[in-house]
């Protein structure tokens, strides 16, 4: 009697039939708001990041800071060797103190009507350059050195003492702390749409997992990156406490606040999938499993997203899919 009832009992785990039904679970379609949250990830980085160099050309002399040092405002970085740039400055003072001279001379020539009003212009021309070129050696002399613009990092120093500086190579890469920092993340087109300025997210840091750091998108690219394809999404960090460092890697959960109507179904619910469109059974009034195809909006963990294709309040089969076909009658196994 008792291999009789063991043998009876896995007949009917292996073919899931009452009489001529099937047997199968389900589950009420029902909509409700939900605003999907967007998983990204980048690289940590100050909000402003100033690249500095020197404006001419010149032999290093000194170099007063390393990377990793902090800096305040106005501090000397690096110099370049003063005799070249000196004897500029000192050539074109004389030049215009020559020139300034003679214009006065010229001038009190005119005066005494000695000679014509062209030639006091052409004085009053030769002053003008000559004090421009003092101006031009004078800022180029100031720019020789190289001093920080803000409090801040030196995050990467790319020149040694003694090297030939040529104008605009950049000597330092400087953070400015004032500003900030910034996670800088990749977003897909349709992820882009549901981010605004302002939303909420939530970071961890690979260097802290088990800490969490608010903040929020401060800046949205308008145009996506030509080689990637995707948009640069800009999430300022709100105070965070902890040492951070520039490249530091980031995850950010971003919590959008537009929402849509969407019904969350067991993923089992699924016959097929192709693209966007999935195949499901509803039961109809008749007992019956229906094929019916609806919109998938997204899979979240154990269960899928409706967004459309599915009546508010009809039954899906959500257990026993896979031994269905159109027209099948059906039995809803009650849950205990």
């Amino acid at each position: 009697m008792r291999i009789y009832l063991l043998f009876l009992t896995s007949m009917l785990y292996l073919s899931p039939v009452y009489g001529d039904a099937s047997v199968v679970q389900s589950s009420e379609v029902h909509y409700r708001p939900y605003a999907k949250q967007i998983y990204v990830s980048g690289k940590l980085s100050n909000k402003a990041e100033q690249r500095l160099s020197f404006k001419i050309q010149g032999v290093i002399q000194a170099i007063h800071v390393d990377e990793g040092q902090r800096v305040s405002a106005g501090q000397l970085l690096a110099s370049l060797d003063q005799a070249e740039i000196t004897a500029q400055v000192r050539q074109a003072k004389s030049v215009y103190e020559n020139s300034n001279k003679n214009m006065q001379r010229f001038s009190s020539l005119y005066r005494d009507k000695v000679i014509t009003l062209e030639q006091v212009q052409a004085a009053q021309t030769q002053l003008d350059i000559a004090r421009s070129d003092l101006q031009i050696a004078q800022f180029n002399q100031k720019h020789a050195q190289i001093r920080a613009t803000s409090d801040g990092l030196v995050l990467k120093r790319l020149v040694e003492k003694n090297e030939l500086a040529n104008p605009n190579q950049t000597a330092f890469i400087i953070s400015n702390e004032n500003r900030g920092w910034v996670l800088r993340v990749g977003v897909m087109d349709r992820d882009l749409v549901r981010i605004e300025t302002g939303n909420v997210a939530r970071l961890k840091l690979d260097a802290y997992p088990q800490q969490e750091i608010s903040g929020q998108v401060s800046e949205i690219a308008a145009a996506a990156d030509p080689q990637s394809g995707l948009f640069e999404v800009e999430i300022h960090l709100n105070a965070p406490t902890m040492r951070l460092y520039s490249g530091f890697i980031a995850s950010a959960n971003i919590h959008s606040k537009q929402s849509e109507a969407l019904a969350f179904l067991p993923v089992e619910s699924m016959v097929s999938a192709n693209g966007r469109n999935v195949e499901l059974f509803i039961i109809n009034n008749k007992r019956q499993a229906e094929k019916r195809q609806a919109q998938l909006a997204f899979i979240l963990g154990d269960q899928i997203a409706i967004r459309a294709g599915l009546e508010e309040g009809e039954k899906v089969v959500s257990n026993g899919a896979a031994y269905l076909r159109n027209g099948d009658s059906v039995e809803i196994a009650s849950v205990h």
